[in-house]
């Protein structure tokens, strides 16, 4: 929260074992009860800062800024009057320690990371504390030879991040820091609910939707004036959350019509569903491979997950936000599962192909109830038994947030390319033998499909293509006719992949058409393999490079270092 000053100017405090982030969180945290927020983010947050080793902390009583108070009126009206601010408190963490022990001789590479805390106190002497933002640097580490730059952990890709402008001090006196990593926001559970906090988490760590983070940033204010309108919170349809006295059929969140209805009404763009709630073989898709073409496009995925509180006695229904993944190229199941005849998901049997997900050991979540930069396990929420049977956390909807003129999906824009890339690299007479060609046709295929957009592409051919003399001023005109924006799925084999981070061929099909209203051949635009490239807009093939090339890398705002 880059406009938010504080009451007084403070110093740095030591935080450096042996001293106790449990006494810290207890000093700001108020309340908690069975309806109020957890501090768990507030512990998770600070567990953080004591494994990128946090030498300092700043903690700052800020004063009111405008969205600070449209929190106070909007709890104020959900509570029938009677609410006023508590306390609001920064945290904010750093890796240095200087003699004097001002934050002045401090600068962005030792931010690790800052928090604002808000309590409210409610009519009756209730409090309701929750951690309104937070952005935290992704797991870092500083080498003893490269104290200067921060190394991400090993292997870990957040895709969902930014970067971001908080500030210390008074109006009088202040500093600005920029940070790098993805937002952070806590639902309070009574104007806010978890969809409000996925929302934010998502929209607000994406630069593809939200280009001006300072004066474009979601706000829980905004979402409810989309939804409620008037935040007088007076009906039933507009009270969300828990407090004393709720009527029956007061919302305990928000629906998937109102998500999209806040996407189409706040952003440009359009939400589409992945249902993972069928039984396999009924038109059913596993949730990370809907999931990924879009984390690994940089598009915001929320993931809906249930499963059955054994202590509790009840459904738990949530939803989590989806920021980036792992990667484990020593992985054994993706081609055990074939050479052993074990094929799950079932749907990918007759296609025999191996999407890059089976190489996916987490996924990198925020979960406003317990925290940000959360590992959350491949396999934990894939759905075995039918999953309306299933008592096991498992995802049952992800809703990803995508360019209006996106109509096909991504998963399946990958099974589309691996049934192309089978037909092209079996086609004889289009195809000279040669030895990458004869590894294709014998090896286990793997598909890796994500957005792309077309200048990118362009400089990405050239780069490659340019130097084997196999880019000629024909096939080049013939590159130009790409449309602005398409889905790209990359070939490869299991060891290419995993150990070069290589490709052998590529599959280009449109994203801006449906498949309910074209046939799948009106879907393909190229394709290529070693040796030959073929353009499905005048049925034409060319000679093309033979050799294995680098895949794709994303444009991340750190990069991750890796095996």
């Amino acid at each position: 929260m880059y406009n938010a000053f504080a009451e007084r100017e403070e110093k740095l405090q030591d935080c450096a074992p042996p001293y106790s982030f449990f006494k810290l969180i207890r000093s700001v945290w108020k309340g908690y009860k069975k309806s109020a927020p957890p501090p768990d983010p507030l512990h998770r947050l600070c567990t953080l800062m004591r494994k990128m080793k946090a030498k300092s902390f700043v903690k700052e009583k800020l004063l009111l800024n405008p969205e600070l108070e449209d929190e106070i009126r909007m709890a104020d009206a959900r509570c029938g009057g009677g609410v006023k601010m508590s306390s609001i408190v920064r945290l904010t963490f750093f890796r240095s320690f200087p003699e004097s022990r001002h934050w002045d001789e401090l600068n962005d590479n030792d931010l690790l990371g800052y928090a604002i805390i808000v309590t409210l106190k409610l009519p009756g002497q209730n409090y309701r504390t929750y951690m309104l933002e937070s952005v935290v640097r992704p797991p870092s580490l500083w080498l003893d030879l490269e104290k200067k730059k921060a190394l991400p952990v090993t292997n870990y890709y957040t895709h969902c991040a930014r970067t971001f402008k908080t500030c210390i001090g008074t109006k009088r006196h202040s500093k600005t820091y920029n940070l790098i990593g993805s937002f952070f926001t806590q639902q309070n559970n009574l104007t806010s609910v978890c969809a409000h906090a996925a929302l934010r988490t998502v929209l607000n760590s994406s630069a593809i939707f939200i280009q001006d983070i300072e004066n474009q940033k979601l706000t829980n204010r905004a979402i409810n004036e989309t939804l409620f309108g008037n935040l007088r919170f007076q009906k039933n349809s507009e009270k969300i959350g828990e407090y004393k006295g709720d009527p029956i059929g007061t919302k305990k969140g928000l629906d998937n019509k109102d998500i999209e209805d806040v996407v189409k009404s706040l952003v440009e763009g359009r939400v589409i569903l992945g249902n993972f709630s069928l039984p396999q073989g009924n038109g059913a898709v596993e949730y990370d491979d809907f999931v990924y073409p879009l984390i690994e496009s940089g598009m915001p995925a929320i993931l809906g997950v249930e499963g059955w509180n054994f202590y509790g006695v009840k459904q738990v229904s949530h939803v989590i936000s989806i920021l980036g993944h792992t990667l484990n190229t020593d992985r054994w199941d993706p081609e055990a599962r074939l050479n052993y005849g074990r094929m799950f998901p079932y749907h990918r049997a007759s296609l025999r192909y191996i999407p890059v997900t089976e190489w996916i050991d987490h996924y990198i979540i925020n979960d406003d109830n317990l925290g940000m930069y959360l590992t959350c396990p491949s396999d934990m929420l894939r759905s075995l038994l039918m999953p309306s049977k299933n008592p096991e956390l498992h995802a049952v909807i992800a809703m990803g947030i995508v360019f209006e003129d996106i109509l096909l999906p991504g998963h399946v824009a990958n099974m589309l390319a691996s049934g192309a890339a089978r037909m092209l690299i079996n086609d004889a007479s289009i195809n000279a033998p040669n030895f990458w060609l004869n590894h294709l046709k014998r090896g286990n295929l793997v598909c890796r499909t994500f957005l792309q957009r077309k200048q990118s592409y362009l400089e990405h051919i050239k780069e490659f293509a340019k130097e084997s003399g196999v880019l000629t001023s024909q096939i080049e005109r013939k590159f130009m006719n790409l449309p602005s924006s398409f889905w790209l799925t990359e070939l490869s084999l299991p060891n290419v992949y995993t150990g070069n981070k290589h490709k052998l061929g590529e599959i280009i099909v449109h994203s801006d058409r449906a498949m309910e209203k074209f046939e799948t051949e009106d879907l393909l635009i190229l394709g290529w393999v070693p040796g030959s490239i073929y353009f499905r807009m005048d049925d034409s093939t060319e000679k093309w490079i033979n050799e294995h090339v680098p895949i794709i890398r994303g444009q991340e705002p750190t990069l991750s270092t890796e095996w």
